[in-house]
């Protein structure tokens, strides 16, 4: 079944048909954004991510973020603990985690551009045709896939932000959005029904026997 991915939807749907608790948290991120610019930081297996960021690493990315006018979101997908970008940096970074913001497709509705080593956010984020950057400490030699640039130090990252944020998909990104994602429409659930709706209205699935006859 060519559907699409019915969770998609929550990223790409009109905000009015979204849940009310999802709602609330779109408010919620837009008003601690303050007309700031969102760059969603995703971190997963510490085996996978950056070592932690320097007094000096943390101290440019902050600069640049206030040139900017941008906040670097940042949220563990494995871990509850505070990231050392959130800890005593200023209004310049902004805490992520679950704590403060349940659902995943809110904050990718906002984010301007996704930092992150976690594929999975890759794909869901590539729904949005936006800015992605792949943080991995050892780049492989699978760099020319990646639907995007690479950072493998901090300092990297910052040198990349302009012209990431600047420019617009190339056909690496085009082709992996494609590869992964046939709408984008807010309309996948509503073919998943439909074509349940045909197993059992046409096929009778889910019939007795002779309900199929009649």
């Amino acid at each position: 079944w060519s559907t699409g991915l019915p969770r998609t939807d929550l990223i790409t749907r009109d905000v009015s048909l979204l849940p009310a608790d999802m709602r609330d948290e779109l408010g919620k991120l837009k008003a601690r954004l303050d007309g700031r610019r969102l760059l969603m930081f995703v971190s997963g297996s510490s085996t996978e991510a950056l070592t932690e960021p320097s007094e000096n690493d943390i101290d440019r990315l902050q600069r640049w973020l206030r040139a900017n006018d941008s906040m670097l979101g940042v949220r563990l997908l494995e871990s509850d603990d505070a990231h050392p970008l959130c800890s005593g940096a200023g209004d310049s970074f902004m805490d992520l985690s679950q704590r403060e913001f349940v659902h995943d497709e809110v904050l990718y509705r906002v984010a301007s551009a996704l930092v992150a080593d976690v594929p999975s956010s890759f794909v869901d984020f590539l729904v949005t045709s936006r800015p992605i950057i792949g943080l991995v400490p050892n780049v492989p030699d699978g760099r020319r896939a990646f639907p995007g640039p690479i950072a493998s130090t901090y300092a990297e990252l910052e040198g990349l932000l302009d012209t990431a944020l600047d420019g617009e998909p190339d056909a690496a990104y085009k082709f992996t959005q494609r590869l992964n994602h046939d709408f984008s429409d807010g309309a996948n659930a509503a073919r998943v029904v439909a074509r349940l709706r045909d197993l059992v209205e046409v096929y009778g699935i889910g019939k007795r026997f002779g309900e199929r006859m009649a």
